[in-house]
């Protein structure tokens, strides 16, 4: 089947149409952000300081915005979404206000970084709980692969849309654009309307059933493939976090700049065609197991390739081979989450897995800078991936009917 025949075929309800144009919408403002900031920290602050504490604020947001979900049993997701998406509105065009009124100063970025990371860190859990109920299990994996697709294809033309307008236009017109992307965003979700119950997303058993009630759960309620798969993927994040820094660092070490500008640039398309592939239905006969046995393969081969001295044209390869699994392996393990959760577990699991990234790539980079500074980066490396084989141990060992046999219904 074509993509332009599996486009057609997926069930375009008028809620999933909605949630996708508000996330093209808000992404294409986002896109523009990371880089735009980036540009504007230098320029205030040449030595680098600046950056760093304005991408320690948009950490420390999401890591105390995550600690607070958790602490929560949001129920009210579009209501929670349209709050975190009018919180980050209110940081940037706050942050642009300032810069109006007076000049911009890395302590005003450093605020505006805070705020957006605590609104992210309520958005995309919600976001995530909410796709059960704007999809119909048929569809669900494709239609995260639609998601998916449109974060590739941001993250490949974000960098460069951002860095022209910042250097031609100037920072503040980054940030008008970044609000009224909001701005549209929140009316289309808005728009969404949601029937208590019109959808059966998850099959809970009688007993799960049962105890759906004001009852508080935690990590443990969880069943054991889901919190397994979460272990496994905390130490896919610590690669993660590794490679985006030890990788500029040992491809333009070994290489040239250039060489690691080629990688970036592959590894983006290879995620991209990951998306491409899962959308295309061609892979829903395999388990997320072995998709995801195949992730942590292709990573550690990339992360061992992109610290040696090989041919670029080999790094890239296998850079965008690991890229690839890692993307269909994700999306793999959303679309079984959503539809094999029940409504109780997904807040637990929504808090938990955004846990795990928030803390597995920070932790990534900090390995990095430590085995760096003393030169020993290749045995962080080596660390690493070996980390990452084992962490399949996890889901190897888990219940044994239930990550192997969901991906086929």
């Amino acid at each position: 089947m074509s993509l332009v025949s599996t486009l057609k075929a997926i069930e375009w309800n008028r809620n999933f149409t909605l949630f996708a144009a508000a996330s093209f919408a808000s992404g294409a403002g986002n896109a523009l952000i990371p880089i735009a900031f980036s540009i504007e920290s230098f320029n205030i602050s040449p030595s680098g300081v600046g950056i760093a504490l304005v991408m320690l604020a948009l950490w420390l947001g999401r890591f105390l915005g995550m600690l607070i979900y958790r602490k929560l049993a949001i129920t009210a997701l579009k209501q929670t979404m349209i709050i975190a998406d009018i919180t980050r509105l209110l940081a940037q065009f706050g942050l642009l206000l300032y810069i109006l009124i007076g000049t911009n100063t890395i302590l005003a970025m450093v605020i505006s970084a805070f705020v957006y990371g605590l609104g992210s860190s309520f958005y995309l859990p919600a976001s995530f709980q909410l796709i059960p109920s704007i999809t119909s299990v048929e569809n669900r994996e494709q239609a995260n692969s639609i998601l998916a697709i449109l974060g590739d294809i941001y993250s490949i033309v974000g960098p460069l849309s951002g860095a022209t307008l910042a250097l031609l236009l100037g920072f503040e017109v980054v940030l008008i654009i970044d609000s009224i992307t909001f701005l549209i965003a929140i009316g289309l979700i808005y728009a969404i309307r949601l029937v208590p119950n019109s959808e059966a997303t998850n099959e809970p058993n009688p007993e799960e059933r049962k105890g759906k009630s004001s009852v508080r759960l935690t990590l443990k309620s969880l069943p054991d493939w889901s919190t397994n798969g979460l272990k496994s993927w905390f130490f896919v994040s610590i690669c993660l976090g590794f490679l985006g820094v030890a990788g500029p660092a040992m491809v333009i070490a070994n290489h040239s700049e250039n060489g690691w500008a080629f990688v970036a640039t592959c590894i983006a398309i290879g995620s991209l065609v990951g998306s491409t592939g899962m959308l295309s239905g061609r892979f829903k006969h395999l388990t997320w197991k072995r998709v995801h046995f195949l992730c942590l393969i292709l990573l550690s081969i990339q992360a061992i390739v992109m610290s040696s001295t090989l041919p670029i044209v080999v790094i890239v390869v296998c850079a965008m081979f690991g890229a690839c699994a890692t993307t269909m392996s994700g999306i793999k393990w959303d679309t079984v989450t959503q539809t094999y959760l029940t409504e109780n577990q997904l807040p637990v699991f929504a808090s938990s897995d955004q846990m795990v990234t928030n803390t597995g790539v920070p932790l990534g980079m900090v390995l990095f800078g430590i085995t760096s500074h003393f030169g020993v980066s290749n045995y962080g490396m080596f660390a690493v991936v070996t980390t990452v084989v084992l962490s399949f141990w996890y889901i190897r060992s888990g219940s044994p009917n239930s990550v192997q046999d969901l991906a086929h219904d």
